[in-house]
């Protein structure tokens, strides 16, 4: 399904009473007729013939310069004026990106136009309109394309030959499907889950994202989809940013799947036992007392955390997993805790080569929030997923080199062969 243009989406959204969808064309229009003005606006000389008014070519590479250069204080400008009424972040970028992907290619399609009606227009001018049109396959690629592009990724867990057992353990993370519908991709998706046989499946949150409306009329088939991996393998979750939290475990235990809530559980897979923690994302906060008798704040993510991290070494493979990967950063560097599973990030959607993701929301390292395997200290392996779906509301849809990623994370014996 085209997602350049998600009208259906993004109707559903409203800033003040008014569809997001109107505001993105509005702007988009606006900023259209912008370039358009700034490329083309002149000024006639006092007495000069109509069809002359200047000499040399009608639009240089300057002006092409000097338009371009205007989407940036346009988008200061929009943004400072919108968000009183309702204009976030998000919604700044998706306004950016419609000006990058229609916006500009339409500015300069009317550069090329111009040449092959006569108007002089130098070289430089059509070479960079040439870049500038460029942008709307970039647009189509990274909306239409790469969102639905979905790409296996088998890792290696590497183990002591004591805590893996005589088999290899195989361990399907989905993460972040996070759209407001079921459909077929999302299928598409569950079904190649289940063609990679995983021994364990979890799903570190943020199951769905949607109006209330949105979520009464897709969770019989989200009902359906989660009992089909239940089905597959013993599959947990853990609550994510987006989900329904009222009715989370109503949810998952209509799917067949045990929902772990600060909890913990030790269950036989193949012959090894692993003992599976899931922690609450870390918006949820409560009061306890503290070691010195004060009330203070915490989050319940970290207090369960460093508890499951308390635990005596049992022998059992020890997997702790939760929507957002900073729980990470809350064990000990000596900790028993094997593997670490999270979300959240969706590997920043845009990733820019040799830089990586501009922007994940996450307190991990880049190079961790941007997706994969890593080990960065101690014993501890941190699996942290690219997600399947994209970030809704108000944000634009689309992924650049950052495909949606399922995970199979493969519990091998670190002395065996590589």
């Amino acid at each position: 399904m085209l997602e350049l243009l998600p009208f259906s989406d993004f109707a559903q959204v409203h800033m003040r009473g008014v569809p997001f969808s109107g505001v993105c064309a509005a702007s988009t229009l606006a900023t259209t007729l912008l370039l358009l003005t700034v490329l083309w606006w002149r000024r006639a000389s006092p007495g000069a013939d109509s069809s002359h008014r200047t000499r040399g070519p009608a639009l240089t590479t300057l002006r092409v310069f000097v338009a371009g250069l205007a989407l940036a204080p346009l988008a200061v400008v929009r943004s400072i004026v919108l968000w009183r009424v309702g204009l976030n972040g998000f919604g700044a970028m998706c306004m950016c990106w419609y000006d990058l992907v229609l916006a500009l290619p339409i500015a300069c399609a009317s550069v090329w136009i111009a040449a092959r009606r006569g108007i002089p227009v130098d070289r430089g001018a059509l070479r960079w309109s040439w870049l500038g049109l460029g942008a709307i396959g970039v647009g189509v690629y990274a909306s239409a394309i790469e969102p639905r592009r979905l790409v296996v990724e088998t890792v290696r867990c590497r183990l002591e030959h004591d805590r893996v057992g005589e088999q290899p353990l195989r361990i399907g993370v989905l993460a972040d499907l996070q759209n407001w519908r079921i459909g077929e991709f999302e299928w598409k998706v569950a079904h190649t889950l289940r063609a990679q046989q995983p021994d364990l499946v979890l799903l570190p949150g943020d199951l769905f994202q949607g109006s209330p409306a949105q979520y009464a009329a897709a969770r019989g088939e989200l009902v359906r989809l989660l009992r089909f991996l239940s089905e597959t393998a013993p599959t947990y979750a853990v609550l994510g940013d987006t989900d329904d939290g009222a009715d989370f475990q109503q949810l998952v235990a209509d799917g067949g799947v045990t929902v772990l809530w600060n909890s913990s559980t030790t269950i036989r897979v193949k012959d090894r036992l692993v003992r599976l923690g899931g922690a609450l994302p870390f918006h949820v906060f409560h009061d306890h007392v503290g070691k010195h008798g004060a009330a203070t704040i915490d989050r319940l993510d970290r207090v369960y955390t460093r508890a499951f991290d308390a635990e005596p070494d049992d022998g059992a493979i020890r997997i702790l997993f939760g929507h957002h990967g900073e729980v990470f950063d809350d064990l000990r560097r000596d900790s028993s805790v094997d593997l670490v599973v999270a979300g959240h990030t969706h590997g920043g959607q845009v990733q820019l080569p040799w830089i990586g993701p501009p922007i994940t929301f996450s307190g991990l390292p880049n190079w961790i929030a941007a997706g994969g395997l890593f080990r960065p200290h101690g014993a501890t392996w941190i699996y942290q997923s690219r997600g399947i779906g994209l970030e809704r509301h108000q944000a634009p849809r689309i992924r650049f080199l950052c495909p949606p990623t399922l995970g199979v994370i493969e519990l091998v014996d670190a002395a065996g062969s590589p």
